[in-house]
């Protein structure tokens, strides 16, 4: 059986054209065979493809644009799986895009589960670029559901985007991750966040050759459990203490060690207070390998430039892994600590989890490795603060 590897071949000749190549990496003939690639002309000069997806029932959907002899028209065509033109979709195989004030392209298609289409790129509004998203139907017509029937487009200047991505239909419950004048998920380089809490609180452990793992500082949050769905997806934010990044710079400071993985922990008060040096019985735990770390955004140096970069880190938990919460108005305290395989010495930066302004009961606490009372955390005008994460559920 092949396992099909799809390569998109950039245009030559007035023509697109695409290969795909069988798992021995021979170029596989049953595919629009003899062949084993497809071109496509849109007939007026210069075509290109510049993204491809893969439809669940092995369709090929590929965007790009197409010259009209005058200017660029935003193009989406499909194949069947053999490498024909499929008729069934838009006119003839293909959906033309002309915005009629100049040039319209994409960089970038994907398709949804329930197999609408969602293509991005720019569309030229005579003055400059704008961002341009479309949502087909499966069978290559707008979605008038979607934006302005069937379009959204963003104009701050001279817009482009270059890359999308869907989400999963997640419910956000519990603590939001900070305020919202700051960060933006959707712009990496977000701004410079310039408040009295930004202080990155350490919370790390080291763990030697044979798996013992040494706490050196543990940071917890209290969190109150308003539903009973299980726990799917966890999101926090955190920064490499000391370490500073300036964009566009050539000269930057050593990047920092990322850790190994992260331990996450959720523990449920006893009759013991917490900031006695208790945060309460060990409930669920679970060492995150698999994470994503964004920059999202900076904490000003009060000092200048350069500022510290901080990071946006997320993971999806495994079905068997998923925090099942037990009752309403139950209240856990929730820990999450950097694990490095690496000597102390080794780390240079060492990771820190993001405080923000306190909403929710108890300020947060810190403990170190010599078993001291935990140390209440407080920002640099005295105020408690909360550490900043995020749980999902699954919609219901």
């Amino acid at each position: 059986m092949k396992r099909l590897k799809i390569t998109f071949l950039w245009s030559s000749c007035f023509l697109m054209s695409m290969s795909v190549w069988a798992s021995e990496g021979v170029l596989d003939t049953t595919f629009h065979s003899p062949d084993g690639y497809v071109l496509w002309d849109g007939g007026s000069g210069y075509d290109r493809g510049r993204d491809i997806a893969l439809q669940q029932d092995g369709k090929i959907l590929v965007t790009g644009y197409m010259t009209n002899g005058t200017d660029n028209d935003l193009m989406v065509i499909r194949f069947n799986r053999d490498g024909t033109l499929d008729a069934g979709f838009g006119t003839n195989g293909a959906y033309i895009y002309d915005g009629g004030h100049g040039n319209d392209g994409s960089y970038a298609i994907a398709v949804q589960s329930d197999n609408k289409i969602l293509v991005a790129g720019d569309s030229l509004n005579s003055t400059d670029d704008d961002v341009i998203v479309l949502r087909l139907d499966s069978d290559g017509t707008l979605d008038p559901n979607f934006g302005s029937n069937g379009i959204f487009t963003f104009d701050s200047g001279n817009d482009s985007a270059m890359d999308l991505l869907i989400q999963s239909a997640y419910d956000m419950c519990f603590e939001l991750l900070t305020e919202s004048f700051w960060i933006n998920w959707d712009l990496p380089l977000a701004s410079l966040r310039d408040w009295p809490y930004c202080e990155d609180k350490e919370s790390f452990a080291l763990e030697d050759e044979v798996g013992n793992v040494q706490v050196e500082h543990q940071v917890a949050d209290d969190w109150l459990c308003e539903r009973i769905d299980p726990v799917v997806a966890i999101a926090w934010q955190g920064s490499y203490i000391g370490y500073g990044y300036e964009p566009s710079e050539c000269n930057h400071d050593e990047e920092p060690n990322r850790p190994d993985y992260f331990m996450l922990s959720l523990r449920r008060p006893t009759d013991i207070q917490a900031n006695d040096g208790n945060p309460g019985e060990l409930v669920w735990e679970y060492p995150a390998y698999d994470y994503d770390e964004v920059l999202v955004g900076y904490d000003l140096n009060p000092e200048g430039e350069p500022n510290e970069p901080v990071f946006c880190y997320s993971v999806r938990l495994p079905d068997e892994e998923r925090f099942q919460q037990e009752y309403l108005n139950q209240k856990y305290w929730f820990s999450v600590v950097a694990v490095y395989k690496a000597r102390l010495d080794e780390i240079q930066y060492p990771w820190g989890w993001t405080s923000r302004s306190n909403t929710f009961g108890s300020t947060a606490l810190s403990v170190t490795d010599d078993d001291s009372v935990p140390e209440l955390l407080y920002d640099k005008t005295g105020k408690p603060v909360d550490m900043s994460f995020m749980f999902f559920t699954e919609p219901q």
